[in-house]
């Protein structure tokens, strides 16, 4: 199954994202949707800009960092604007790293997912370099929160978020020029948080 991938530009000012074009159409594999019939993809630019520009300041400014198995997920268009959907996925926590003291499971909201109003067509909202978590797969995730409703943020997007594989954490593609990511990319699956500040040395 393959997906129709389109760079555009969305505004979102409620979200307080700011989004640009691209103007792109590619084809790209769907993930975990093969039974889906095809659906348009529309990638939107957004700065997920944390701050933080060393991995110390990473796992110092997360409130939490986890190694934990993406679960099911549910997609929620946001009230104030039916064309920007939020999807909460549940992880569960395989190792905590720091913070979630005794918590088997998290949730982590983010911005993307089918929108159906407001267009002729529907499509899947994804900001770039966000692709959706795949259900059953790893990831190292350093996180913001939890907030009222009790979900959690993915700190800095890309910065954030690394697919476990073989041991090895693997960056979004085309994230590894923030010098955060490009110093995580690659290494070993860490036991502690100081193992990763110890990559700025």
């Amino acid at each position: 199954m393959r997906t129709r991938i389109t760079r555009c530009w969305i505004a979102a000012p409620a979200l307080l994202l700011g989004f640009s074009a691209c103007g792109v159409d590619t084809q790209a594999p769907t993930a975990d949707r093969e039974s889906s019939p095809e659906v348009p993809v529309r990638i939107a630019q957004a700065s997920l800009a944390s701050g933080v520009s060393t991995v110390t300041e990473l796992v110092s400014t997360a409130q939490a960092t986890v190694l934990a198995t993406a679960g099911e997920s549910v997609e929620e268009p946001l009230a104030m604007d039916p064309t920007i959907v939020m999807t909460t996925q549940e992880f569960t926590v395989d190792k905590a790293l720091s913070g979630l003291a005794g918590e088997k499971a998290v949730k982590v909201k983010f911005t993307g997912g089918l929108v159906t109003a407001g267009t002729k067509e529907p499509y899947r909202l994804q900001l770039e370099g966000q692709p959706p978590f795949e259900k059953g797969h790893q990831y190292f995730l350093a996180l913001l929160g939890p907030g009222e409703d009790g979900t959690y943020g993915v700190l800095g997007g890309a910065q954030g978020r690394y697919e476990v594989a073989d041991g090895v954490l693997h960056a979004v593609a085309g994230t590894d020029e923030d010098a955060v990511v490009s110093l995580i990319d690659g290494t070993k699956v860490p036991d502690t948080t100081r193992e990763l500040a110890a990559l700025d040395r």
